[in-house]
């Protein structure tokens, strides 16, 4: 068969939709069938009884998403979802209780301790308490200190941190909304806020304090400012989306994954329009990006922390990602190896060579396919909620979207404003085939699949 010109970017589209299939069948499968034994001693098994509740939550999930099409129609729909997200997200935070523990705690407590500190004594204070998180892990210090004018703002108790969260929460369905809006028309508008607003992994996922939902939230803000350009200035509106990815970074380091993203799209606009403007374009976008976060570190450096905030560890993350005894994951051994340089110079060359192509390949649909996030779960108070909600209802839900929303790559393969999102899922799946992983970190795609899943629903399910 003679390739067309360009048709490289539609393979690209296939390959993407065919990697989130095998981490629906593979993974998801694994969260929506498995016994219950999988998240209490990590016993990996299927019988009959598991199955059948897989297939019955499958079944409320199919049910809930057939409810919300058809709610789509009615007259007041929007008004509708927009009151459900917002009633529902400050709801979970008084009736699904989960104390702050591990990272979580730790970066609490120093927030609190920075809240009762004068601003101009915090690097002397967090040089006593000899904390990591103004030396080696100096790039979550932008997150503590939101924390910190949270608390300072509100009163100490986390829970108005957990408020302006799930507040962020609200507005990123919002953009997610008008995103699709502007890309598949008002009636995939409105079913992308009621599946943003409603779906369980972001609900019971609120609770905890991760610096994700902040982060997620300005990411969002700069794709809806890249799709819906707001500004009548197309330079402002660049400078606005370099800004908004620069807070998410600062928030959470993984927006270099976007800055990738976008130079692949770049290069894809010249192949096929000829258009060298772009270049401009993406030029001044990374300039404003890199720009804004040597500011903040500028500003932070020397009167916070120790370090630059900019120092991701990388090479570490590659270290811990590249490890097949933990397939990728964090481990205890691994953490030794922070501060010798030597040792981990070492381990990088042993762990590289050969590349474990196996590994990555695996680790790649693990981290596009894993949307159960066990901090979400309270096994030991509501075993069944977790179990049947949270775990194989939440596993479900996203499953049929992410189903969806690979329709819609497959159906739209020719939209350029869908290669966005294409190369983010592609570039994302590259990063954290090298880097270390855990199920949360998927959770920066989580406002994409609502929007994609939107273009497969307006085809398919149209009068």
């Amino acid at each position: 068969m003679k390739i067309k010109k360009y048709d490289f970017s539609q393979v690209l589209v296939f390959i993407c939709a065919i990697l989130l299939i095998i981490g629906q069948l593979t993974v998801g499968f694994s969260n929506i069938f498995f016994s219950d034994s999988m998240y209490v001693n990590y016993n990996i098994t299927v019988n009959f009884i598991s199955a059948v509740y897989g297939i019955c939550m499958t079944a409320a999930a199919i049910i809930t998403i057939l409810v919300v099409k058809w709610i789509c129609k009615w007259k007041y729909s929007y008004i509708l979802f927009i009151i459900a997200a917002l009633i529902l997200r400050l709801l979970i935070l008084f009736i699904w209780k989960i104390e702050p523990t591990s990272d979580f705690k730790v970066t609490l407590d120093l927030s609190k301790i920075l809240c009762d500190t004068p601003i101009g004594s915090w690097k002397e204070t967090l040089d006593n308490m000899s904390t990591p998180y103004n030396n080696e892990w100096s790039a979550h210090m932008p997150f503590i200190m939101y924390q910190t004018f949270i608390l300072k703002l509100f009163g100490g108790n986390f829970l108005s941190i957990q408020i302006v969260n799930g507040l962020l929460s609200f507005l990123t369905c919002i953009f997610a909304s008008d995103i699709a809006k502007k890309m598949f028309g008002d009636k995939a508008g409105i079913f992308t806020l009621a599946i943003s607003g409603l779906n369980p992994v972001v609900l019971f996922f609120l609770p905890v304090l991760t610096n994700q939902h902040s982060a997620l939230f300005f990411f969002t803000a700069a794709l809806w400012v890249y799709i819906r350009k707001p500004i009548k200035n197309k330079y402002i509106n660049i400078i606005l989306c370099g800004v908004l990815t620069a807070l998410s970074h600062l928030l959470r380091p993984e927006m270099y994954i976007v800055i990738i993203a976008f130079g692949v799209l770049c290069v894809y606009d010249i192949l096929k329009n000829k258009d060298l403007k772009k270049v401009i374009c993406f030029v001044i976008y990374t300039v404003v990006f890199f720009g804004s976060l040597f500011a903040a570190d500028k500003i932070i450096q020397g009167n916070i922390t120790n370090r630059s905030i900019l120092s991701g560890n990388l090479k570490y993350k590659i270290v811990v990602g590249l490890n097949k005894e933990t397939l990728g994951c964090w481990s205890s051994e691994d953490n030794l190896l922070v501060n010798d340089e030597k040792k981990l110079n070492e381990t990088l060359k042993t762990r590289i060579t050969p590349p474990p192509v196996g590994l990555m390949i695996g680790k790649a649909i693990f981290q596009t396919g894993e949307f159960t996030y066990d901090w979400s779960m309270n096994i030991d108070k509501h075993p069944n909620i977790s179990q049947f909600v949270v775990r194989r209802f939440g596993s479900a839900f996203m499953a049929l979207i992410i189903l969806m929303s690979c329709g819609t790559l497959i159906n739209y393969r020719k939209k350029d404003e869908l290669m966005i999102f294409t190369f983010i899922i592609l570039c994302f799946a590259a990063v954290f085939a090298v880097i270390e992983i855990q199920p949360r970190y998927s959770y920066l795609l989580i406002s994409i699949f609502p929007i994609l899943s939107s273009g497969y629903i307006k085809n398919v399910f149209r009068k």
